[in-house]
C-alpha cells in the first residue's frame, strides 16, 4: 500500500489506517480503542473469530445510542488483520532472504579476496625461485669451468678427485652473481650429484661381490670335478 505522498506503508500503517477510520466513523477515541483492538487480535490464544466476536462486543459497549457498527465490521476486521499479519510474514521472509544474499556475497568476496592473495604469493614465490636465463648460464659456466661438482670415487670407494677446491673456488666466483638463492641450488645439485655416484658405487660394489661369488662357485665347481675324475679307478 501506499500513502498519497507516494511512500510505502508498513503492514502496521495500513491496518492502524483502516482501524482509525472505523472508529472515527463510531464516535470513538482512536488512541484509546486502536490499542485495545489490536492487543485482542494479537492474542493468538483464540481463533480469528473469537478474538473478532471480543472485539465487537467491547465497541458495541462504548458506542452512543443509535449508534450501530456496520455488519460487516467483524469479517471486515479479520480480514484487514490477517493481511497485516501475512504482510508482516511476507517482509520478515524478505529481509531474511536479503540478509542471506548478502552474506553469500560477502562470502564470495572474502573467499575471491582470499584466492587471490593465495595466488599473488604463489607468484611471487615461484619468481623468487625462478632462475633467469642468465643465472642458468652463469651456473652452468661455473661448472664447466671447474669442472668437478662432486667428489668422484673409485671402485673402493677412494677419491680420485676432490670437488673441495674447485667447489671452493666455484662458490667464490658464484659470488659475483649476488644472489643467495642460485648459491643454494649449486650446492643442492652438488649434493644430488654426490649422493648418485655413492649409490653407484655402492651398486657396483654389489655387482662386483655377485659376480666374485659367481666365481668363486664356478671354481668349487670345477675343482670337484677334477677331483672326481683323479678318483676315478684306473683301467
Amino acid at each position: 500500500a501506499l500513502e498519497e505522498g507516494g511512500g510505502a506503508v508498513t503492514p502496521e500503517e495500513g491496518f492502524e489506517t483502516w482501524l482509525a477510520l472505523k472508529l472515527e466513523a463510531c464516535g470513538l477515541d482512536t488512541e484509546i480503542y486502536s490499542e485495545y483492538v489490536t492487543g485482542i487480535l494479537a492474542d493468538e490464544s483464540e481463533d480469528m473469530e473469537a478474538r473478532a466476536e471480543s472485539v465487537i462486543d467491547i465497541l458495541s459497549g462504548a458506542l452512543e445510542e443509535g449508534t450501530e457498527l456496520e455488519d460487516t465490521f467483524a469479517s471486515d476486521l479479520a480480514a484487514q488483520w490477517e493481511a497485516r499479519v501475512s504482510q508482516q510474514t511476507s517482509t520478515a521472509a524478505s529481509d531474511a532472504a536479503e540478509k542471506e544474499r548478502e552474506h553469500q556475497q560477502r562470502q564470495k568476496r572474502d573467499l575471491a579476496l582470499a584466492a587471490e592473495h593465495e595466488e599473488q604469493k604463489r607468484l611471487q614465490l615461484a619468481k623468487q625461485n625462478e632462475m633467469t636465463r642468465e643465472e642458468r648460464k652463469e651456473r652452468n659456466r661455473i661448472l664447466d669451468q671447474y669442472g668437478f661438482a662432486s667428489d668422484v670415487v673409485d671402485e673402493d670407494g677412494n677419491v680420485i678427485a676432490s670437488a673441495s677446491a674447485s667447489s671452493s673456488a666455484a662458490q667464490d666466483d658464484m659470488s659475483g652473481i649476488g644472489q643467495n638463492t642460485n648459491r643454494t641450488r649449486v650446492k643442492e645439485a652438488e649434493q644430488a650429484k654426490r649422493v648418485a655416484a655413492r649409490a653407484s658405487h655402492a651398486k657396483e660394489q654389489e655387482r662386483n661381490k655377485a659376480q666374485q661369488a659367481k666365481e668363486k662357485l664356478k671354481k668349487e665347481k670345477e675343482k670337484q670335478r677334477t677331483q672326481k675324475k683323479e678318483r676315478r679307478p684306473r683301467g
